[in-house]
């Protein structure tokens, strides 16, 4: 949705001149760009996102999920007789909250490229938002 607000910003910006008070819109049109390049560009955003989006979504839904069902269990056991579960569902909760401030600040502690004197760390994974949920959630 960024990624479309931004695309969205920059062309209105660009209206009427692509280049301010010097070329026109009409003048900096692609001329072998067809109406069929343009659909078969838009049919390809749509397949990238209608894929991607539930994808996300799914990877994202697992925590909130599992934090509900731990919630759910720990107000369950709140009135049994025995003190062991509500406890073990409030640390869940506890490592559960955790666990989602990992996932949200996870782009913004761990740098890109990562080095050690100058020099980058050969055969070093690339972690990614995504794969921090997988290993935590799984």
């Amino acid at each position: 949705m960024a990624v479309i607000a931004g695309w969205i910003t920059t062309e209105v910006g660009r209206q009427p001149w692509t280049v301010y008070g010097l070329l026109r819109t009409a003048d900096s049109v692609t001329p072998s760009l067809t109406s069929f390049d343009v659909v078969l560009s838009l049919i390809g955003y749509i397949a990238v996102y209608l894929i991607d989006y539930p994808a996300g979504l799914f990877l994202m839904l697992r925590l909130p999920v599992a934090t509900a069902a731990v919630a759910f269990f720990t107000w369950r056991v709140l009135g049994s007789a025995s003190e062991t579960k509500p406890f073990v569902g409030a640390i869940g909760l506890f490592v559960l909250s955790f666990v989602g401030i990992v996932i949200s600040l996870f782009p913004m502690i761990v740098p890109h490229h990562l080095r050690f004197g100058n020099r980058p760390l050969q055969n070093a994974p690339r972690l990614s938002c995504s794969s921090a949920l997988l290993c935590c959630c799984q």
